[in-house]
């Protein structure tokens, strides 16, 4: 409902000419150049609090590639927002290929740790075939989400 409610906000960010935005419920996103994309943000704030949405710079990152870093800590240096060279987002990772690779990386030790989480269930559970069959099932439905997203990886 919530995100439902942010419809007008959004609506009122929209300038296809300038940026492209993206958002997932109250999750928001935005592709453009980096004065533009300092532009959206500053709307973002200015409006936001009008429709019950508060951005918090402290929690918000601007994904650049090396080239840009400098452009863009210059750009953002005042407003809170961190800047990185890439970073997880919606299941999948924006980036640089280091990081894409050591996001990958990390995906089975995340699997093992949901295994050993439902491990912990399937103790407490009178189904214990039930609870093992879902921690399986989490594990490689989590994996095959994220990999379909990272590019390079999509059959790995």
């Amino acid at each position: 409902m919530y995100a439902a409610a942010l419809t007008p906000l959004i609506a009122s960010l929209t300038d296809l000419t300038n940026w492209s935005q993206c958002w997932y419920a109250d999750d928001s996103a935005c592709a453009a150049k980096l004065p533009k994309l300092r532009e959206w943000f500053e709307h973002l704030c200015k409006l936001g609090p009008a429709y019950g949405y508060y951005p918090e710079p402290q929690k918000t990152v601007v994904v650049v590639d090396e080239v840009d870093e400098a452009e863009a800590n210059a750009c953002f240096s005042d407003s809170g927002v961190k800047v990185v060279r890439g970073q997880c987002y919606l299941g999948g990772f924006i980036g640089d290929p280091e990081g894409t690779k050591h996001y990958v990386e990390a995906k089975p030790r995340t699997k093992l740790t949901n295994s050993t989480y439902f491990c912990h269930i399937t103790a407490c559970c009178k189904g214990k075939s039930f609870a093992n069959n879902s921690s399986q099932f989490f594990a490689n439905s989590n994996w095959s989400y994220a990999r379909t997203l990272i590019k390079g990886y999509e059959s790995a």
